[in-house]
């Protein structure tokens, strides 16, 4: 977790982000605590009870995946597992007293739950600097279920990434998802306009669980779709009383080649996130509260003994608006500014149609936007007269022509970037 984020007079992730009738509200962090979490908040398993996460999205659909569990299927009472990420645990040993039935009894995977440890899970911190860490945890178990994990955090001016990597260290194959809370809590204000927020995802086809359970409020009473994949608070989740949430699980008819990214808006105040990952989204959901709202992209990692998978989260933070939070994923080919010049592939006579994919917005920075919307993205070719060029050629835009009223910009990852 990474529990706060500011620039300047700015603050993006804090601590607030229940309603102040939240029994766990004003309280000192206690990690032991399952609702204790806050902002940056990463997770393996899909945020819900049971071992098992249902089908996910497209390629997803036909594969069983654990909720971030090894081992406890066939675990008995009292027996360790593992938690991704967490480390392991006793089956059986969570807090769950307030339902008629307890864990000692329920066979149940609870996720949101307070499990004991069987032992005091390792982690061990590496090189770390004032804008640099590393950190490795690692967890088996006798049956071959086994894993290691390493995390990296590098602050790069008004970027932070996160760099993660996975290894099944086992000798048994799992199927796993993984996800980031992301609880914005914008300069601490309660939800409302002129909060926007944009996927990569048509949005307009949801299921809520929570309506059904009573513990929810419509998406549509506090937010409205502005565009099939924005979202606009309209209306405040009132304080006081029952708290108030919102849960809405995204369905996969449309956008199957989506990134995990998401756009946030205050007006001045502005995060980017961009994720940056070879696995297909397991799916999409959208959590909110009276201060936070909650995109959650989720992604499905599969891993046979001895692989491993790379994922990382960038986020640029602003105070000025979308535009200058965009900038920082964005550079001329060859050190220019990319005004003046039309993109091309391996030279500037290159310009193959298969190399891109052209579609009309209204302005530069739209077009950008649906370059971070898309998953396989290298960068854009942009004309004044509104032409938008995805340009998707596996070894990105290595050229460019002088040309007037045009823009070539190229999406830049962090190992391009000095410092990182």
């Amino acid at each position: 977790m990474i529990g706060e984020v500011k620039m300047g007079k700015s603050e993006f992730f804090s601590d607030l982000w229940r309603t102040s009738t939240d029994p766990n509200w004003a309280k000192e962090h206690d990690p032991s605590n399952p609702e204790a979490v806050l902002g940056l908040a990463s997770e393996f398993g899909c945020g819900s009870d049971g071992p098992d996460c249902p089908p996910g999205w497209g390629a997803n659909k036909d594969q069983e995946a654990s909720n971030g569990l090894l081992g406890y299927h066939e675990a008995d009472f009292g027996e360790p597992f593992l938690k991704i990420g967490v480390g392991k645990l006793v089956k059986g040993s969570c807090d769950w007293s307030y339902k008629e039935q307890t864990c000692a009894t329920d066979p149940n995977y609870h996720f949101n739950s307070n499990y004991k440890f069987a032992e005091q899970p390792v982690w061990i911190v590496g090189n770390q600097s004032s804008d640099h860490m590393e950190m490795v945890h690692f967890a088996s178990l006798d049956s071959g279920w086994a894993y290691r994990l390493h995390r990296t955090v590098q602050l790069y001016g008004n970027l932070l990434v996160m760099k993660s990597k996975l290894i099944n260290t086992g000798t048994r194959k799992f199927t796993t998802v993984q996800f980031t809370h992301n609880f914005l809590a914008i300069d601490r204000k309660q939800i409302n306009t002129p909060l926007q927020l944009r996927f990569g995802q048509d949005l307009s086809q949801s299921e809520e669980p929570g309506l059904k359970q009573g513990w929810s409020v419509p998406l549509a009473s506090r937010f409205q779709f502005t565009a099939p994949n924005l979202l606009s608070a309209s209306k405040p989740l009132p304080e006081g009383g029952q708290r108030q949430s919102i849960l809405a699980q995204f369905k996969e008819d449309v956008n199957l080649n989506a990134s995990a990214s998401y756009i946030a808006s205050m007006g001045g105040p502005a995060v980017v996130s961009v994720a940056s990952s070879s696995q297909p989204l397991y799916g999409l959901k959208f959590f909110a509260q009276v201060t936070a709202a909650c995109p959650e992209p989720l992604q499905q990692i599969s891993l046979a003994p001895g692989e491993s998978a790379r994922w990382q989260q960038r986020l640029a933070f602003s105070e000025h608006g979308v535009s200058s939070a965009l900038g920082s994923f964005f550079r001329g080919v060859n050190n220019f500014s990319g005004r003046g010049h039309a993109c091309r592939g391996a030279n500037p006579s290159d310009k193959a149609t298969q190399y891109f994919k052209v579609s009309t917005t209204e302005s530069l920075e739209e077009c950008l936007q649906r370059c971070l919307f898309h998953s396989n993205c290298k960068g854009v070719g942009y004309q004044d007269s509104g032409r938008c060029e995805i340009w998707t050629r596996p070894e990105g835009i290595s050229a460019s022509k002088p040309k007037q009223g045009y823009h070539c910009l190229k999406f830049v990852m962090p190992e391009d970037m000095p410092g990182l």
